[in-house]
């Protein structure tokens, strides 16, 4: 297992909504005479900074929810707003920003390219979003040295293990500074070790301050929240606080006081500076248009 990666703090913009907000959605699905109810009546209020399983049986509605939250579909009845914004109100342009732009996906099938290195397959959203080609390299790699992937940059997804195509995964979502990270079944296909690695990266995002959304049937899985909302039938049965979840560490001790300053202080290095992650302002950005491979459905 690899060592346990220390995740810079996150500081979100201020907002006084929600990040998530669902105001009584449903989804049907229709065909000739037939109706499916996917989802029905679902109100859920997520705040920023929380870290949140949305978990149950297959059927119960949950990736017709993950769906809807990634913008990936769009509801039937109810209201949808993203840190505030309509969602329903917004045409399939708009929709494509935000997929790129404020929400990071992960999936459980890792949705690499396999013949792009790691940080290539890292850096394309920066492509999309229109990010100056000198910039890219640079936020990519740090993004893979958030995860722990410092020395597998130039390695194509052939080349890594499940848990650290996952991590690539992970790099790519939060590359773009989104508001929401959101991760559809993410240990589906690891062995135990790798789902405890990636599992382990989720906690200290958290920690960092990070809004998180798991959609998982796995019940193990869904106690490392901070909060589980069950559903089944389409409705949602129980939305609790998990106490057990993990909380972020204390701070390490404070070291014992300091000798003497000698006559003449050896010099010291000045503390690196911390790594800020900021998108180019919209003058150093490329004036293309915006395109999303999720755009056209």
């Amino acid at each position: 297992m690899e060592a346990t990666t220390e995740i810079s703090p996150f500081t979100p913009p201020a907002a006084a909504a929600p990040v998530i907000s669902l105001d009584g959605i449903s989804k049907v699905y229709r065909t000739g005479p037939f109706e499916v109810r996917a989802v029905d009546d679902v109100t859920l209020r997520i705040e920023e900074g929380e870290y949140v399983a949305i978990s149950g049986p297959s059927g119960s509605g949950k990736s017709t929810v993950m769906h809807i939250l990634g913008c990936l579909d769009v509801v039937t009845g109810g209201t949808y707003r993203l840190a505030g914004d309509d969602v329903g109100a917004m045409t399939e342009q708009d929709l494509a920003v935000v997929r790129n732009r404020r929400i990071g996906f992960v999936f459980q099938q890792f949705n690499l390219l396999p013949s792009l290195s790691a940080w290539r397959n890292v850096e394309l959203p920066l492509v999309y979003a229109g990010m100056a080609r000198g910039q890219r390299r640079e936020l990519a790699v740090a993004a893979l040295e958030r995860v722990g992937l410092a020395d597998r940059i130039d390695h194509r997804p052939g080349e890594l293990s499940g848990g650290q195509q996952q991590r690539v995964a992970v790099a790519r979502a939060l590359v773009g500074e989104p508001s929401l990270i959101l991760a559809d079944e993410p240990t589906g296909n690891l062995d135990s070790v790798a789902t405890d690695d990636v599992l382990r990266l989720f906690d200290d995002l958290h920690a960092a301050g990070r809004t998180i959304v798991v959609i998982t049937h796995e019940a193990d899985v869904a106690a490392r929240a901070g909060r589980v909302v069950r559903m089944h039938d389409g409705h949602v049965v129980a939305d609790t606080r998990n106490p057990a979840a993990p909380v972020e560490p204390a701070a390490p001790p404070a070291p014992p006081p300091a000798s003497p300053a000698p006559t003449s202080p050896a010099p010291t290095s000045p503390a690196p500076a911390a790594l800020h992650w900021n998108l180019p302002s919209p003058a150093n950005r490329s004036t293309e248009p915006v395109q999303d491979p999720g755009a056209e459905r």
